[in-house]
């Protein structure tokens, strides 16, 4: 008999703060909308809680997938700016790979994103672009 392969599930993405509280709302047995008064986000929830069967309620009201806490998109600057001080300045792999033990729901280039755009990373790394262009010297 051929045994089954088990498929590696595709990681959760960012979940925006609304997405997320529906979940929680969903776990908690809180969420009694009515079928014709739902809108298609939470439908769209709905569905991936019926699909996902790895969501829990964690201890301190979070949310959990796959036993890792899921991060909302608007929190996931502050972790990554309290693991960069942390680890007194790295770079984006090094902060995903280290978010990730703990935590689901982003990506390296999402990662690197905020790091571009933030002050305490171009203080750590700054880019000289003002440079004089080189001379060219002649022999006389």
């Amino acid at each position: 008999m051929k045994e089954a392969i088990r498929r590696k599930r595709k990681q959760l993405g960012c979940l925006p703060r609304s997405k997320y509280d529906i979940i929680v709302r969903c776990l908690n047995g809180s969420f009694d909308v009515p079928v014709k008064k739902r809108t298609p986000e939470e439908n769209n929830c709905l569905a991936m809680i019926r699909k996902r069967k790895d969501f829990e309620h964690g201890d301190r009201g979070s949310l959990l997938c796959g036993g890792k806490q899921v991060l909302v998109k608007e929190d996931l600057p502050r972790f990554v700016e309290k693991m960069f001080m942390e680890n007194k300045g790295c770079g984006a792999r090094v902060i995903y790979n280290k978010l990730k033990v703990n935590y689901t729901g982003f990506s390296e280039q999402a990662i690197l994103e905020i790091l571009y755009n933030s002050k305490y990373y171009h203080e750590k790394y700054p880019r000289f672009t003002n440079k004089p262009k080189p001379k060219t010297i002649t022999e006389e």
